[in-house]
């Protein structure tokens, strides 16, 4: 089978295999095959190339075989898949660019075994509701499963290897309310996910019933994308002596956030931290007021520049001991427990 053998064939909606030795589904073989609703890969399939049933938008169902050993990018990108059952695929080790995006009404998903990379917007744009990681993936690349709207539950198990987290993994997934960890690499707290010593923000759920939230005096950096799409969350707490680093896109999206502090600790403030922090007319709390460091600030970050003014409606609080400080918009009272 060539490259392009059957692509654009708008009428061919049934392909049958059970004679076939073929073990390579070459690039494009059936893209747009617009009428194609169901195929049952031969057991002698090896490979998939990319794009191979790149916008075939009537295909809901797709078997795999176990001898499948590589699924490549693009290869079901914009399909109608429901279902995909990739737990016998034993050898499969990397879930490639963009192999599922954009199959929206895809809800039931079961990972090889032994995949060990999810790559870029490789689920994006589905319906799965549930992510049970397998313990063998060390690195969940960019955006991969960004737009899951329906997706409420992330259980990383104790074995886990996972490593690597890239930027917008879990954008525009609004419905995440549940982080189960059991893995001595990472810990919980306030319902976020942390690295073991809680020196680094990983996630907080963007749909978690918490509305304010205070880290921990232990944390030192606050992730890439870590509180993005929180579109709940009204206030956070920085320690005094704690942060140092707000890393890009940490606060992206969190159009409820009125007010923050960015304690002197901080030093560094990165790309779109801030960017669509639409609510944060007033009410930072900036304690650098060296003037290079709030250009930084707006400029880079994405901060609103009316955010730095003065509230009207802006209390200032401070413990016995002056170790720390905050301002508070009326009505809200808020209290920090550490």
């Amino acid at each position: 089978m060539s490259i392009s053998s059957f692509e654009s064939c708008s009428k061919l909606n049934n392909i049958i295999f059970e004679t076939s030795s073929v073990t390579i589904l070459r690039s494009r073989s059936f893209y747009s095959c617009q009428s194609l609703s169901s195929i049952k890969l031969p057991s002698t399939i090896v490979s998939i190339e990319s794009e191979c049933f790149a916008y075939c938008n009537q295909l809901s169902i797709v078997s795999f075989p176990q001898t499948l050993q590589t699924i490549s990018n693009n290869a079901f990108i914009n399909c109608n898949i429901v279902s995909a059952d990739l737990s016998k695929c034993t050898k499969i080790n990397i879930l490639n660019d963009y192999v599922f995006h954009s199959n929206i009404d895809l809800s039931d998903f079961k990972f090889p075994p032994n995949i060990n990379t999810i790559g870029v917007h490789s689920l994006s744009k589905t319906s799965i509701s549930r992510i049970n990681l397998p313990s063998r993936v060390q690195t969940i690349n960019n955006y991969a499963f960004e737009e899951c709207s329906n997706l409420d539950t992330i259980i990383i198990p104790e074995d886990s290897n996972l490593e690597f987290l890239g930027i917008g993994v879990f954008r525009y997934c609004f419905s995440i309310s549940t982080i189960n960890c059991t893995c001595p690499r990472y810990s919980i707290f306030g319902g976020a996910l942390f690295n073991s010593d809680k020196t680094s923000l990983i996630l907080f759920p963007p749909a978690s019933r918490y509305s304010f939230f205070s880290l921990p005096d232990t944390t030192t950096t606050i992730s890439q994308s870590a509180f993005q799409s929180c579109r709940n969350l009204v206030s956070v707490f920085i320690p005094s002596f704690s942060v140092r680093t707000i890393s890009s896109n940490a606060f992206e999206g969190c159009t409820s956030l009125k007010s923050i502090n960015i304690p002197l600790c901080v030093e560094r403030v990165e790309q779109d931290a801030f960017l669509g922090c639409s609510s944060l007319e007033c009410g930072l709390h900036i304690e650098n007021r060296n003037k290079d460091f709030i250009h930084k600030l707006v400029n880079v970050s994405g901060l609103p520049s009316i955010s730095i003014k003065q509230c009207i409606s802006l209390y200032s609080c401070k413990d016995k001991l002056d170790k720390f400080s905050i301002n508070m918009i009326s009505p809200f009272i808020v209290i920090y427990i550490s």
